[in-house]
């Protein structure tokens, strides 16, 4: 009984000291990165099951109502090629859209694997020819 006891206050205490992600915040936009929220599991959903070799990326570019866009990246900053996590990337960018006025990047430092995800807000439109 006194090992559960102290397993259960050991998990509580793991939980308790868990914060969010860190994340750095872009200083300019074109418009607010709340605008991109609805992209957000679109793009994590896209690029869950794509393995991407180390310091490899993939993005994607949502177009906004107001003629502006959203890009979206996932970097490998693991030590392998692996997949990003579609849990890890909405965390990440959820915390991102919700702290940061004009988009960032941001991770989960605990994580294998350890990816860098980013919320860019840009003036005009996706380019269809990058």
């Amino acid at each position: 009984m006194l090992i559960k006891i102290v397993f259960l206050a050991s998990l509580l205490a793991i939980s308790l000291g868990k914060s969010a992600p860190p994340i750095t915040c872009n200083s300019a936009g074109a418009c607010l990165a709340s605008d991109c929220c609805e992209f957000i599991d679109t793009f994590c959903d896209a690029v869950d099951p794509e393995n991407l070799p180390l310091h490899d990326s993939n993005s994607r570019c949502y177009n906004l109502s107001n003629g502006n866009r959203c890009d979206f990246m996932a970097f490998n900053t693991y030590k392998t090629n692996w997949s990003p996590s579609g849990t890890n990337c909405k965390t990440v960018l959820r915390n991102v859209t919700s702290q940061c006025s004009f988009g960032g990047h941001g991770k989960i430092t605990n994580a294998d694997p350890a990816y860098t995800f980013v919320v860019d807000v840009n003036a005009g439109p996706c380019n269809i020819n990058i």
